[in-house]
């Protein structure tokens, strides 16, 4: 078939590259048989062939993909189906990082999800993408959006919501006393508001003072702007504090683009105030916020070193969240993807993760059934199999890197609700 506007035969350049086409027969573009592709995607390797090229010296290697989450939100909806995924308190997002997952299913699918990430979530590009409809452009991947661009348009985007917290065994263990959670979950709460993210992995900064967002609104509830923020100061990265921003209640309509990102806040400190109060160039473009969201910036709780556990910290409500969600997931939830196994075995709810890192060095205890040490790839996912080797399966996702994705038998749990 010729391509538009050309009386030539082309051959579609992604069967060029890795002999892969998600049009299938419906590309308007050849795919022959016998061609030799110069990345060729095999299932033996759960990956693209070859190693993948740095783009300079010194730089983390480029890996081409599909919209990776998207490819992950197209895998649970066929696997799961939207009508489970939708069940309960919707999906649990464990280590969500941008957010952009459970942005996805929450705006195109129309799925309630829940995120629990210590950082930021920064959903500027997913906002973009949104406003210019390029969610809808695919003709191919067009049943798997529920909520039409008109619609997207007419209530704005909506934020999932979102728990800035590490994924601890507090969270779910009925063991333990409300007032012993509620302590560890203040602690939990300390360290998440320390910590940023770096290319080292996370760090902790040492503050004495730290705010918390507290999420409260459900699913397409308009939230409110935060009243004033006292004098809280935004700092990209600690080794450059002289970039620092007031948060000034005439900012307060662009709240949400100062603040999304791989940030921390600390209190007012006096020695800072001849600071430079201008926030980094790239934290200034404008950005349409979201008209709706479903994360409420309105309470914001500063926990003071000596204070004491407080029960509106929003733990009953995570809890309920946590309990009722449909499935749990993660895209490369880093150090996560034991704990989210562990959980979804513990309790009797099915989980798809795709791991990443294996994290030899933070887990060394890490062994196979026969002894040997976790320390690559192939040893992770076994492990992680072996946890429940007759009910775990394995897949691989279109796109280059860390493919494999990891779930529970979804005839275990789909019928359940039926």
């Amino acid at each position: 078939m010729s391509g538009e506007g050309e009386g030539e035969v082309r051959v579609c350049k992604h069967w060029l590259r890795i002999k892969f086409c998600y049009y299938g027969d419906e590309c308007k573009y050849l795919h022959p048989p016998d061609i030799v592709p110069s990345r060729p995607f095999t299932d033996k390797s759960k990956r693209y062939d070859g190693k993948i090229t740095s783009e300079g010296k010194k730089k983390r290697p480029r890996v081409r993909n599909f919209s990776k989450t998207s490819v992950f939100r197209y895998f649970l909806l066929d696997k799961f189906g939207l009508q489970f995924l939708k069940s309960g308190s919707g999906v649990l997002d464990i280590a969500g990082g941008n957010g952009q997952l459970a942005f996805e299913l929450l705006n195109l699918s129309g799925v309630p999800c829940t995120i629990i990430d210590p950082r930021k979530t920064n959903l500027q590009h997913s906002y973009k993408k949104l406003k210019i409809g390029m969610y809808w452009r695919n003709r191919i991947f067009a049943h798997y959006n529920t909520r039409s661009w008109e619609e997207s348009l007419a209530t704005g985007p909506i934020n999932p919501i979102h728990y800035r917290l590490f994924f601890e065994e507090y969270l779910w263990d009925t063991q333990l006393s409300m007032d012993e959670r509620l302590e560890l979950h203040q602690e939990n709460i300390k360290k998440s508001c320390l910590i940023r993210w770096t290319k080292k992995g996370l760090r902790e900064d040492q503050v004495e003072e730290y705010e918390y967002e507290l999420p409260q609104n459900g699913m397409g509830e308009e939230a409110n702007q935060p009243n004033g923020v006292k004098k809280t100061k935004y700092i990209k990265n600690k080794s450059r504090a002289q970039q620092v921003t007031e948060i000034k209640e005439d900012q307060l309509e662009d709240y949400d683009a100062i603040t999304d990102g791989e940030a921390f806040y600390i209190n007012w400190d006096e020695k800072n105030q001849d600071a430079e109060e201008t926030a980094p160039e790239e934290e200034q473009q404008e950005i349409d916020p979201p008209q709706q969201q479903s994360t409420d910036l309105n309470t914001s709780h500063l926990f003071q070193e000596n204070q004491e556990p407080d029960e509106d910290i929003g733990l009953e409500k995570l809890i309920e969240a946590i309990s009722g969600c449909s499935i749990v997931v993660g895209m490369h939830p880093d150090q996560a993807a034991g704990a989210i196994i562990d959980y979804c075995l513990a309790v009797g709810k099915p989980f798809a993760i795709t791991p990443c890192c294996v994290y030899a060095d933070q887990f060394p205890k890490r062994k196979l059934k026969d002894g040997t040490p976790v320390r690559t790839d192939q040893h992770f996912l076994q492990y992680l199999i072996e946890k429940d080797p007759q009910n775990i399966l394995q897949d691989t996702l279109a796109f280059e890197g860390k493919n494999v994705v990891l779930y529970s038998n979804p005839s275990l749990f789909v019928n359940s609700i039926k």
